[in-house]
C-alpha cells in the first residue's frame, strides 16, 4: 500500500512540473553537498534520481525594463515583464555525486528549460556553485558554510546572475523582445531539518550593473529523499 502511495505522489509531482512550466533559474540541485554530507557517506560515485519540491521567484525593479526600452528605442504600450520568466517550479532532479567534494545536478524540466549545475568544495567549508539553463540563464556563487546548530546550517556568499527576461507585450513587429540582466550581490542559503529531510531557503539581494537597479531572488526547495529511499 505504501509503495502505491509513493508512486501516486511521484506521479502528482511529475504532472505538476508539466502544468507549471517556468523559465527562470532553478535552486541548484548540487548544493546538497553543503547540507547532506552524511546522507551519502562513502566517497564512491553515485547517480541519484529523486523527487523534490522547488520554487523560486525573481523580483525585478520596474526601472530595469523601463531603462532597457528607453536605451533601445522600443515602443511598447506597457513595460510589464512576462512573469513566466521570473519564476521556476520543479518537482524532480538528478544528482551525480563524483566524490565527497564534487556534486553535479541535472534539472530535466521536460527539456523545455533543462539546466545543469555543479558545486565543488574547494577547501573546508568554502564552496563554488555554477548553473546554466537552455534558456540562457546563468549564475555563479562563492559561499562559506556556517554550522549554527545540529538542525540548522547557513551559508553566506557572493553571487553573479544573468537572467533572461521578456515582456508581456511584443514589439510592433510582433517579435518577442528578450534581454539579459547582469547582476551581482550577496546571497544567504539556509538549511533546516524538516521531517527527516532537508529544506533549503535562499535569498539573494542583487544590483543590476547596466541598468542600475535592484533585484531580489527568493527560493525554496525540499528534497524528499526519505519518502522514496
Amino acid at each position: 500500500m505504501l509503495k502505491y502511495i509513493r508512486l501516486y505522489f511521484l506521479f502528482l509531482l511529475f504532472i505538476s512540473c508539466i502544468v507549471f512550466q517556468s523559465c527562470s533559474l532553478y535552486p541548484p540541485i548540487s548544493e546538497s553537498i553543503i547540507f547532506e554530507e552524511d546522507l551519502y557517506p562513502t566517497n564512491s560515485s553515485q547517480l541519484i534520481f529523486f523527487p523534490r519540491v522547488a520554487l523560486s521567484y525573481l523580483s525585478v525593479n520596474p526601472k530595469i525594463p523601463e531603462r532597457y526600452l528607453s536605451k533601445n528605442n522600443y515602443d511598447l504600450y506597457s513595460n510589464e515583464l512576462n512573469k513566466l520568466w521570473q519564476y521556476n517550479f520543479s518537482s524532480y532532479g538528478i544528482l551525480y555525486k563524483a566524490n565527497n567534494d564534487f556534486y553535479l545536478g541535472l534539472h530535466p524540466n521536460l527539456i523545455f528549460n533543462a539546466g545543469i549545475d555543479l558545486t565543488c568544495e574547494i577547501i573546508d567549508d568554502y564552496f563554488i556553485t555554477a548553473e546554466a539553463t537552455l534558456l540562457k540563464n546563468y549564475e555563479l556563487i562563492f559561499q562559506k558554510r556556517n554550522k549554527v546548530t545540529v538542525g540548522f546550517t547557513n551559508t553566506i556568499g557572493i553571487i553573479y546572475r544573468s537572467d533572461r527576461l521578456t515582456f508581456i507585450e511584443n514589439s510592433l513587429s510582433n517579435k518577442p523582445i528578450f534581454f539579459n540582466t547582469n547582476s551581482i550581490g550577496i546571497r544567504s542559503l539556509n538549511g533546516f531539518n524538516l521531517f527527516n529531510n532537508k529544506m533549503l531557503v535562499e535569498i539573494s539581494l542583487l544590483y543590476e550593473l547596466e541598468y542600475k537597479a535592484e533585484l531580489i531572488n527568493i527560493s525554496f526547495s525540499y528534497n524528499i529523499y526519505n519518502l522514496f529511499y
